[in-house]
């Protein structure tokens, strides 16, 4: 066989590394625990990671901000000026998705890049696991698990 024939078996990664989409519940859940996810995210994975946010979750935290309680109102209003810093990504969804959480889920399966999504939803937690993604998510103070698609199990 010729040698310009031969397939380069080299695995080619993304400059960029992992895209973590983060949802509301997680973000809210690491700045009250006082975790800084990014060095935490690396450290788990192994691998240079970009964070990033739906703009449904941009809109969450925007409601949470104006109408919720105190306490969740002042952390939804560290998480939009952290976004507003441009320490995190913000990525546009298409029109027509219902609610947040279907949103993650088909954003993460219609990309290209290798996508995890980080959370505390027990319930996003399984659909995403159902339909193979990594999902990331807190389990104590400063510390974090991922769980692949293969260990959940349907109800």
């Amino acid at each position: 066989m010729a040698t310009h024939r031969i397939r380069n078996t080299e695995v080619r990664t993304s400059s960029t590394g992992l895209l973590v989409l983060l949802d509301t519940s997680f973000v809210l859940t690491c700045l009250r625990q006082r975790l800084d996810y990014e060095p935490a995210l690396q450290e788990l994975l192994h691998t240079r990671v970009s964070v990033a946010i739906i703009d449904g979750v941009m809109l969450e935290l925007q409601r949470l901000a104006r109408v919720g309680k105190w306490n969740t109102s002042s952390l939804a209003r560290i998480a939009l000026d952290i976004v507003a810093r441009g320490a995190i990504e913000l990525v546009d969804t298409p029109l027509g998705v219902p609610d947040t959480d279907t949103s993650l889920l088909t954003f993460a399966l219609g990309t290209r890049r290798e996508t995890a999504i980080a959370t505390v939803d027990s319930d996003l937690r399984r659909l995403l696991g159902l339909n193979g993604l990594t999902v990331i998510s807190p389990r104590s103070h400063s510390k974090l698990t991922v769980f692949r698609g293969s260990r959940f199990r349907p109800l």
